[in-house]
C-alpha cells in the first residue's frame, strides 16, 4: 500500500531528480523527511518492483553508438537469457514482447566495435541470432507519467 509520500516520490521525481552530491537529502528537505528515510523508501519501492532504476536518461548519440536488438527466445529460457543480457552495463530497456522476437533491449556502447562485441557475446551465450535495428532518426519520448490525480500529488 502506497502512502502519499510514496506517491510523491514516484510522481514528482520521474523528472527533475536533483543533480547534487546528496540528492536524497534535497528530496527529504522538500518533503520534510530525513535523507535516510527517502533512501529507504526508494529502496522499498524498487524492491517491490514499482521502480526499476534511478539514473539519468542520456543522449546516447553524444556518448557513442546504440542499437535496438531483438531475440527470439523460448519462453522457458526467458529468465536465463534476460540475466545474460542484464549483465552488460551497455544494456538498458530490456523488455518482453508478445511477438516471435520476444526479448528486446537497447545496447549503447562507446564505439561501434564494442557495440558489435556485446551483441555477438549475447548471441553466443543465448544461442539466438540477434535482429539488430540501429536508430535511423532520434525521437525524444518523455518517459514520465501522471500516476495520480489528487490535489496532494499534483
Amino acid at each position: 500500500m502506497l502512502d502519499e509520500i510514496d506517491k510523491k516520490l514516484l510522481q514528482h521525481y520521474q523528472r527533475g531528480f536533483p543533480i547534487l552530491a546528496r540528492p536524497y537529502e534535497e528530496i527529504g528537505g522538500q518533503l520534510g523527511l530525513p535523507e535516510n528515510e527517502v533512501i529507504e523508501r526508494f529502496r522499498r519501492l524498487s524492491n517491490e518492483g514499482l521502480i526499476s532504476r534511478i539514473g539519468p536518461v542520456l543522449n546516447h548519440s553524444l556518448l557513442g553508438v546504440s542499437s535496438l536488438v531483438a531475440l527470439a527466445i523460448p519462453l522457458d529460457m526467458i529468465d536465463s537469457v534476460a540475466e545474460i543480457i542484464n549483465s552488460y552495463e551497455e544494456v538498458n530497456h530490456n523488455y518482453l514482447r508478445e511477438h516471435y522476437y520476444n526479448l528486446w533491449f537497447v545496447v549503447t556502447a562507446r564505439s561501434a566495435q564494442r557495440l558489435d562485441e556485446v551483441i555477438r557475446e549475447i548471441e553466443d551465450q543465448s544461442g539466438a541470432a540477434a535482429l539488430i535495428l540501429p536508430m535511423e532518426k532520434n525521437f525524444h519520448i518523455d518517459l514520465g507519467f501522471k500516476l495520480w490525480q489528487s490535489a496532494q500529488t499534483s
